[in-house]
This record gives structure tokens, sequence and C-alpha cells, in this order.
């Protein structure tokens, strides 16, 4: 299962895999706080946790993501991404 969350200034996602080990991929310090990314950090955020769960796209059997509360536009972002993936 592949989750992200786009509510708050800085994207985050993780990886569950069938195992049940998890996989996280928490912004960087430096991007907390400032102005909201999403549309930029999203995707290298999932990937990166693909890879280090050791999956591929095509292993991803589910999707989840946060639907707020949180700013519109990141929220947007979140779900077209979810959609998308979908």
């Amino acid at each position: 299962m592949l989750g992200f969350d786009t509510s708050t200034a800085a994207s985050a996602a993780c990886v569950l895999r069938s195992d049940g080990e998890a996989f996280e991929c928490e912004p960087s310090p430096e991007l907390l706080g400032g102005p909201p990314g999403h549309s930029r950090e999203l995707m290298p955020a999932i990937a990166a946790c693909l890879d280090r769960a050791g999956l591929g796209w095509s292993e991803v059997g589910a999707v989840a993501v946060g639907v707020g509360p949180g700013g519109f536009t990141g929220l947007r972002i979140g779900v077209a991404t979810a959609r998308g993936l979908a």
C-alpha cells in the first residue's frame, strides 16, 4: 500500500509492504516551515519510498491519500496524484 499526505506545507509519503514493514519519506528539515511545494516534492518522495521498500510501481496494490483538513491546493494535488496512480 502506498500512502501520502499533502495537507500540510510539506509532502510526506509511506509504503507498507505485504510483510508488514513500513517505509516512510519525511520532508527534509529545510522544507518544513517554507512555502508548500507539493507539485515538485510529492512524486520524488513516492519514488524514494518505493525504492527504499524495494518495490516497483507495478507492485503497488492500493493507494491511500490524506483528505484534510488542510489547504485546498495541497489537497487537490494529493487527490489528483492518487487518482492518476490508481
